[in-house]
């Protein structure tokens, strides 16, 4: 689609949104896949000042409805059905169950149809035809104008909402976009993420430079493990964002990227959503051209951006995020206090930046406080472990409420994964505190195999030889366990904290924020039979 193509859909959208009586602070949602109509419908939202909330439609309907109740939206956008894999789900049933949970919607668009269906008002392709031509100027809002209200994970209690501003999302993402990540006009960026996750709110920011932005909207290890880099070679992307967990998966199933795809247009792989581990580094670049850079990145649906990310002016470091986001005063602390060069600690940004939200909704401003500058007034813990080198590079080891300690020891949970993942046999591991019987609290480590390995004694020594070796008898887990698999988050985050909720016998309330909800059944059992009492 080109821009000229682009703008003349968008115009026709706005149109319509004033027709239904949008203005300026109208909330417009649309429960859609990663496609053309979504970014339509979020760029005409933002035209007419109408903050744009989106959910991917694989969410259940409970988790919907969690998310979108509390932003009272106006207009409603529903794609008819979405597919994974083989397997294809029909919304007719989400469209009358929004209906009735959402009185404030006028009107509710269907997307995919041609033809309108019961429950929807007008299906978005009649919509581009009945108000093609029509010509619209953006009208202009206050720089910390709401632009969009995204959503905490929900996997430890019902979802926040975060509210955005327009001028601090705009300019945090171009500087991000054209400085860290050297996009230019025409540049072929394609970021595998979801309508839910940050990534795509940020993928879209690359049309103010002239990008061109691919889509991909289908299982990226589907038909094969090695799907999305099939995508990514015939679409001649130069610039792929992907998981980590992706690469670890391909890394797992050995997959000869550089022999199977002609991926010779690609200068830069993006890595987020979790620690990028240095054997995950290294078999990118042995398995790559070494021209190509390969930059993890990390920040957060909090800040709609990255507190750290790549820096084409440093060497690429395996297990590192090359620098700080310029403009952003990241320290790390330990003990209310800036931690020594190389010690573990609490990411902290001791001055505001300019895409901190600009509220949470329906809050009067004692959650936010709360959520984000709980520890010292003025200082917001974005509640990373970290380390800072003396480079000003950055190493992320996980969540601050995954912390492990071994007694007195603090650890990062990230440090035990790569030693872990490296371990020949292992695929995932997850690694919680828990107290079992009488004794104090250990650290028990949930192992998921490769096909045709099984965890016995012989190899559970190997492991903790290996841990010990390469860290310290400290950090070796007291029990090992083999796990079917582990809860991911619909981003495919590791979820150490559903786990401990889980083996603990407490209850997640929001079951529906995993995208693997099933597998904590295993660890509710396991817990009853060891916790304490």
């Amino acid at each position: 689609m080109s821009y000229g193509e682009l703008k003349s859909s968008v115009s026709a959208m706005a149109d319509f949104l004033i027709t239904q009586g949008c203005v300026a602070g109208d909330v417009v949602a649309g429960v859609m896949s990663n496609t053309p109509e979504t970014v339509i419908l979020a760029l005409a939202s933002a035209t007419l000042g109408c903050p744009w909330v989106s959910c991917p439609p694989e969410f259940g309907h409970r988790a919907i409805l969690s998310r979108l109740i509390p932003t009272a939206p106006k207009i409603l956008c529903i794609t008819q059905q979405h597919r994974y894999r083989k397997q294809v789900f029909e919304h007719e049933g989400l469209v009358k169950i929004c209906r009735t949970a959402l009185p404030s919607v006028n009107c509710i668009i269907l997307h995919t149809l041609n033809q309108d269906l019961h429950g929807a008002n007008i299906s978005f392709n009649r919509i581009l035809q009945q108000h093609r031509g029509a010509s619209f100027k953006p009208i202009s809002v206050l720089f910390s104008h709401p632009l969009y209200i995204l959503f905490t994970s929900g996997t430890t209690g019902a979802p926040k909402c975060i509210v955005h501003g327009t001028g601090g999302t705009l300019l945090q993402h171009v500087k991000e976009l054209a400085i860290h990540t050297d996009i230019k006009a025409q540049t072929k960026l394609g970021y595998y993420t979801s309508t839910g996750w940050m990534m795509w709110h940020w993928q879209l920011s690359a049309l103010a430079l002239g990008a061109t932005i691919a889509l991909y909207d289908q299982d990226p290890s589907y038909p094969e493990q090695d799907q999305l880099l099939r995508w990514a070679a015939e679409t001649e992307l130069e610039v792929l964002g992907i998981s980590a967990a992706y690469i670890d998966q391909l890394h797992t199933h050995k997959i000869e990227i550089g022999l199977r795809h002609d991926l010779k247009k690609l200068q830069m792989i993006l890595s987020t959503g979790s620690p990028l581990s240095p054997q995950n580094f290294k078999y990118i670049y042995s398995k790559l051209s070494p021209r190509i850079r390969l930059y993890s990145i990390s920040g957060g649906t909090d800040i709609i951006s990255c507190f750290a990310l790549g820096n084409a002016m440093k060497p690429v470091i395996a297990g590192e995020i090359s620098c700080l986001g310029l403009g952003m005063a990241v320290e790390v602390w330990n003990e209310g206090q800036a931690a020594p060069v190389g010690t573990l600690g609490q990411l902290v940004c001791v001055k505001p930046a300019i895409s901190m939200p600009i509220q949470l909704l329906n809050d009067d401003g004692r959650l936010y406080k709360k959520t984000y500058y709980h520890v010292t007034d003025g200082v917001w813990f974005h509640g990373d472990l970290a380390i800072l080198t003396a480079q000003k590079s950055l190493r992320i080891l996980g969540r601050s409420d995954t912390l492990l300690n071994a007694k007195g020891i603090r650890i990062g949970p990230a440090e035990l994964y790569e030693v872990l993942l490296s371990i020949e046999g292992i695929q995932e591991a997850a690694v919680v505190d828990h107290q079992m019987g009488d004794e104090q609290t250990c650290m028990v480590c949930f192992l998921v195999m490769m096909s045709g390995w099984r965890l016995n004694s012989e190899h559970i020594s190997h492991i903790k030889q290996v841990i010990t070796r390469e860290l310290s008898p400290h950090h070796t887990p007291a029990v090992m366990i083999q796990a079917p698999a582990l809860p991911k988050t619909r981003s495919g985050k590791l979820s150490e904290m559903s786990i401990r909720k889980a083996i603990q016998g407490k209850s997640l309330s929001n079951l529906e924020s995993l995208k693997n909800p099933e597998t904590i059944q295993f660890f509710h059992d396991w817990g009853e039979k060891h916790r304490l009492g």
